[in-house]
């Protein structure tokens, strides 16, 4: 029993040398062990971004005074949030369109086709919602397959030998027409 203790804790010891060993090459790093080696090469992994939309709201014409906000949610057909919030606020005129940027509530691809934002939420203001546009899609953060290969391809041109790589990287760069590399 004491040998059996004494290998296993010897294994678990040798997969995490092994574990660590693998995260300081590119190749095989993940997560924040990749993003810092990428950023020695200055190439950072592209954060995950939001859906935005373009809305026109107007006030109902019945309505006895204006309406003055800094912070507006919608919400569309499929019961995704959308934020107008600005420190600024912004003041609806009885029957006067006013056109507002809303962004998605989750990051990532949220998707809104014209007419799918149609209702204010937890308001108790009368409003009229059209959407005559489709939303510009956000993404997810980078992967970390899109990083390397990102990363790859900003380094220039691989080839078999160092003479050729460099000479791939060279030929990727304005105004070189032709390449011709001494080697000692």
């Amino acid at each position: 029993i004491y040998v059996e203790m004494l290998c296993l804790m010897m294994s678990n010891m040798l997969q995490s040398f092994k574990q660590f060993y693998s995260q300081l090459d590119v190749r095989t790093a993940s997560g924040s062990f990749l993003d810092a080696l990428c950023a020695l090469s200055n190439v950072y992994r592209k954060a995950e971004t939001h859906s935005t939309c373009s809305v026109v709201l107007t006030l109902d014409e019945n309505a006895t005074q204006a309406y003055t906000t800094n912070e507006i949610q919608l919400a569309d057909v499929n019961g995704n949030i959308w934020i107008y919030s600005n420190q600024n606020s912004i003041t609806f005129e009885p029957g006067i369109p006013q056109t507002i940027i809303v962004t998605a509530e989750n990051p990532g691809p949220v998707r809104a086709d014209p007419g799918w934002i149609d209702r204010l939420v937890n308001n108790n203001v009368v409003m009229n919602i059209s959407q005559t546009t489709e939303a510009e899609i956000g993404s997810y953060s980078e992967s970390d397959t899109e990083l390397r290969a990102r990363r790859n391809s900003s380094l220039g041109a691989t080839g078999n030998t160092v003479l050729e790589t460099m000479i791939g990287t060279l030929f990727t760069l304005n105004g070189i027409d032709d390449v011709k590399i001494y080697n000692n």
